[in-house]
C-alpha cells in the first residue's frame, strides 16, 4: 500500500517536472537568440577558405559604436527632414504669401489637428511619439515663431477626436468623423486670443487619418466623402475669412496633413493664400514643414496623382471601401472563420481595369481632345454638363509650386532598343534658390477603346455624381 503510495506520488511529480520543462523549453527555444546572446554562446561559425573580405555592404560610419550610432541618428534624422522639404508640395500662393518675412512670426494655429496631426500612416510600424518626436508646435517654436497658446491650449483640453477611415461608420459614429471643432468652441474668451496679437497669420491644418483596413468613407455622416471639406471646416475658414476681412489676420495658410488626396476647390472660396500639401511628417518632418514656412526651405515636390475637384467623380469609386461585393455563400465562408470578421464575406470587383487615379482622367481627357467614344457625355461629369477636364481637376498629376522659377529644355531624346535618353537643361530663372523635378511624359499606343456607361439600377450606391463604370473593350 505504501509503495503503492509512494508511486503515485512519483508519477505525479514527474509529470509536473516534465510539463514545467516542455514549458520551460518552448520558452527557451523562443528567445534562444537573445538567451544565447546574453550567455555569450555562439551557435554557428564563420568558416573561410579565402582572406576575401565578404563584407560587401561597409557602413561609412565604420565600426558600431555609440559614437557612431549617434551619427547615424543625426543624418537619418536630416534625412527626415530633407525628405519633407522636398516632398512637400505647394499646392498654391497668391502674392507669394510664402515664405513669410522675420515680422510675420505671431501667429494662431487653428484645426483641431494642431494638437493632433497625423505622423504616420495608421497602417504598420510603430508609433510616431517618444523622446525623437518633433511636434508640431515645437517644431515651429523651435523656428522662432510665437503661437497663441490660450487656443492651442483649449484644442488640447478638447474631447474631439478624429475617427480612423471607415471605423467612423463601423462604430456607429455620426459626428466628429473628421475630428474638427464646431464653430462654438470659439467661445468670446478664445477669440480675443488673436484679436489683438498672434495674429501675423492663421495657420489652418487640415488632417485626414487612414490606413489598411480604414479606407476613407466615400460616404460619411454629412453625406459626402471624408476627402471633402466638411461643415466645421468650412464654418472655420468662414470665420477666419470674416477676421482677415476685419483686418484681424494678414494671411490665412492651410496646411494639408494627408496622404490622401484631398478635395481642395472650396478652400478656395475663403480668400485662402496659400495650400500646403505636407502629407504625413513622421518623427522629424514638422522641423522641415517649419522651414518651409519661413523660407530656409523651397518646396520642390510635385503631386504624384491627380487631385479631383470631387473625389467621387471617377468610376473606381463604385467599388470602393464600402461598396464592395457581398459573396452568394458569404454564411459558408463565415462558417470556416474562427473569429466573426465579416470583411471576408466581401470583395472587390476591378472593372475600371488600370484606369484608377490619374490614368482615368488623363486618358478621358485625351479621348476628349480626340473627339472619340463619346467621352465628352455628362455621365460621371461632376457638373451635369458635358465632361470637361478642368471642371474636373482641382491640380493634376505633377503639379507644384515653387519660391522660384525655372526654365526648362528639352536637348534631345535618343532612342535605341531597350533605352531611352533624354537631355534636360534646367535654368533657375528667379532670385531665390530651389530645386526643380525634370517630368518626362511617354505614352505607349493605345491597345483597347473605353467606353463610360451607367450602371444599372440594381447596382447603384448612393453617391454624388451620378453613377456609371467604366467598359474595355479589346481591339
Amino acid at each position: 500500500m505504501k509503495r503503492g503510495k509512494i508511486w503515485r506520488g512519483l508519477t505525479s511529480t514527474f509529470a509536473l517536472l516534465l510539463t514545467v520543462m516542455l514549458f520551460v523549453t518552448n520558452i527557451a527555444l523562443s528567445y534562444s537568440g537573445s538567451i544565447n546572446s546574453y550567455l555569450n554562446i555562439s551557435t554557428t561559425e564563420l568558416v573561410s577558405n579565402s582572406d576575401e573580405d565578404t563584407e560587401y555592404y561597409k557602413s561609412s560610419y565604420g565600426e558600431l559604436s555609440d559614437e557612431n550610432l549617434e551619427l547615424l541618428l543625426i543624418d537619418s534624422y536630416q534625412e527626415c527632414v530633407d525628405e519633407q522639404e522636398e516632398g512637400s508640395v505647394l499646392l498654391k500662393n497668391d502674392n507669394n504669401a510664402l515664405p513669410l518675412a522675420e515680422d510675420e512670426r505671431s501667429v494662431t494655429l487653428f484645426g483641431h489637428a494642431s494638437v493632433d496631426p497625423v505622423y504616420k500612416p495608421t497602417s504598420g510600424g510603430a508609433s510616431a511619439s517618444g523622446d525623437y518626436l518633433i511636434t508640431y508646435h515645437d517644431a515651429l517654436v523651435n523656428a522662432g515663431f510665437s503661437i497663441n497658446e490660450i487656443l492651442f491650449t483649449a484644442y488640447e483640453n478638447s474631447s474631439t477626436t478624429r475617427v480612423v477611415g471607415m471605423d467612423s461608420i463601423a462604430y456607429g459614429y455620426t459626428e466628429a468623423d473628421i475630428g474638427e471643432e464646431s464653430i462654438e468652441f470659439y467661445t468670446d474668451e478664445i477669440r480675443e486670443s488673436w484679436s489683438d496679437d498672434y495674429n501675423d497669420e492663421a495657420i489652418v491644418l487640415f488632417a485626414r487619418e487612414g490606413g489598411e483596413d480604414a479606407d476613407l468613407s466615400v460616404c460619411d455622416y454629412e453625406g459626402i466623402s471624408q476627402l471633402a471639406l466638411h461643415q466645421d471646416e468650412k464654418d472655420l475658414l468662414e470665420m477666419l475669412q470674416s477676421y482677415k476681412e476685419q483686418g484681424i489676420f494678414k494671411k490665412i495658410i492651410v496646411l494639408l496633413n494627408s496622404p490622401w488626396a484631398m478635395e481642395t476647390d472650396e478652400i478656395n472660396e475663403y480668400d485662402v493664400d496659400a495650400i500646403l500639401w505636407i502629407g504625413n511628417p513622421g518623427l522629424r518632418g514638422f522641423e522641415g514643414v517649419a522651414n518651409i514656412l519661413t523660407g530656409a526651405a523651397n518646396p520642390s515636390g510635385k503631386l504624384t496623382d491627380t487631385y479631383a475637384a470631387n473625389s467621387l467623380s471617377a468610376p473606381a469609386i463604385i467599388y470602393a471601401n464600402g461598396n464592395t461585393q457581398e459573396y452568394a455563400n458569404s454564411d459558408e465562408i463565415q462558417a470556416y472563420c474562427t473569429d466573426d470578421d465579416a470583411n471576408v464575406s466581401y470583395y472587390t470587383i476591378y472593372a475600371e481595369s488600370i484606369y484608377v487615379g490619374y490614368k482615368y482622367y488623363e486618358t478621358r481627357y485625351e479621348d476628349v481632345i480626340l473627339n472619340r467614344y463619346n467621352a465628352d457625355s455628362s455621365v460621371g461629369s461632376s457638373t451635369g454638363d458635358s465632361w470637361n477636364y478642368a471642371d474636373e481637376m482641382s491640380y493634376p498629376f505633377g503639379y507644384g509650386l515653387s519660391y522660384t522659377t525655372f526654365e526648362q529644355t528639352l536637348d534631345s531624346v535618343e532612342r535605341t532598343d531597350d533605352l531611352i535618353t533624354a537631355t534636360v537643361t534646367v535654368t533657375n530663372t528667379g532670385t531665390v534658390a530651389g530645386k526643380s523635378v525634370v517630368e518626362l511624359y511617354a505614352q505607349k499606343p493605345m491597345r483597347s477603346k473605353t467606353v463610360w456607361r451607367p450602371l444599372p439600377s440594381s447596382l447603384r450606391v448612393s453617391t454624388r455624381p451620378k453613377n456609371w463604370h467604366l467598359v474595355n473593350l479589346k481591339h
